[in-house]
């Protein structure tokens, strides 16, 4: 995991907010951890999206990938379009200065 623990507790209050729950309900506090850590790494080992989780941006859309995913669980379906946009951007963000970098060295 590359986020620290206060990252994580942030992010789980994040979304505990998103899912309007309660910030002292911790019942569910189990499954959510868990399942931020999931779409954490689907975002990073799937989707080539490497989450800087002290970025405001890239912190609420590894939240909302996360509600999204938790709230949809069991629909078929794709991601809303505003998603598929927010996550294309982010990915093109973080690759073009890759490949920026890439084209430097040459």
């Amino acid at each position: 995991m590359a986020f620290t623990s206060a990252q994580m507790t942030t992010a789980l209050a994040l979304l505990k907010a998103r899912l309007n729950r309660a910030s002292s309900d911790t019942t569910l506090d189990d499954y959510l951890t868990p399942r931020l850590q999931a779409t954490y790494e689907e975002l990073s080992a799937v989707q080539g999206i490497t989450i800087d989780a002290d970025s405001i941006n890239e912190l609420m859309f590894w939240v909302d990938a996360t509600a999204y995913a938790y709230q949809n669980r069991d629909k078929p379906g794709t991601i809303p379009a505003w998603m598929q946009l927010q996550r294309r951007e982010l990915f093109l963000a973080k690759h073009s200065e890759a490949w920026k970098e890439a084209q430097d060295d040459s």
